[in-house]
């Protein structure tokens, strides 16, 4: 993955195919499907989970959803402090593609035998890596 051309007239000759391989945006094509495959994937999987581990009902679930957005704000705060340091934009999205990777590969070991013996721990610690950096990315 480079930096995307500096002058718009290389950018604009690119074929799609290859705008997308050279300028790096299939990077945020990537990050963009896997953030909305593993937001689902905790929608779907945190409220049965709590239920059937800890006997949580809507409103102890409700806390939860209200804890990562405020995790998704300071991820977002995080971006764009990083981006106003002068951070450049792809060094920001490399770290979510590889934050990305290991919080699916984590969160997948942690359901691993589910719904019989759940790492919560492992589970948690991983949505709340996946809340923190999908808004750091667009920061």
């Amino acid at each position: 993955v480079a930096e995307p051309p500096s002058t718009p007239t290389a950018v604009d000759t690119m074929s799609p195919c290859e705008r997308l391989w050279k300028t790096g945006a299939w990077a945020c094509l990537y990050l963009g499907f896997s953030m909305n495959l593993q937001v689902s994937s905790m929608d779907t999987i945190i409220a049965p989970v709590n239920e059937q581990a800890w006997g949580w009902t809507l409103y102890e679930n409700s806390l939860v959803f209200a804890g990562m957005a405020m995790l998704s704000l300071l991820g977002a705060g995080v971006g764009m402090i990083a981006g106003g340091r002068g951070v450049r934009p792809l060094q920001i999205i490399n770290v979510a593609v590889l934050l990305q990777c290991a919080s699916s590969l984590l969160m997948a070991a942690s359901l691993w035998r589910a719904m019989g013996a759940i790492n919560m721990p492992l589970l948690y610690a991983t949505c709340n890596i996946s809340i923190l950096y999908m808004p750091m990315s667009a920061g």
